[in-house]
């Protein structure tokens, strides 16, 4: 998976959170299932 399509799945999650709602990045990171860490989520943000 390149760097680009990881931020658009990146960004598919953040838009499911409805408003009013919060997350973490760990959470984001599960959702996708990569591997990867908050870091990266908060990065991509």
């Amino acid at each position: 998976m390149d760097k680009k399509d990881l931020y658009q799945r990146i960004f598919d999650i953040v838009k499911q959170i409805p408003a009013g709602k919060v997350t973490t990045y760990g959470h984001i990171a599960r959702a996708i299932g990569v591997g990867m860490s908050a870091r990266m989520v908060g990065w991509a943000l």
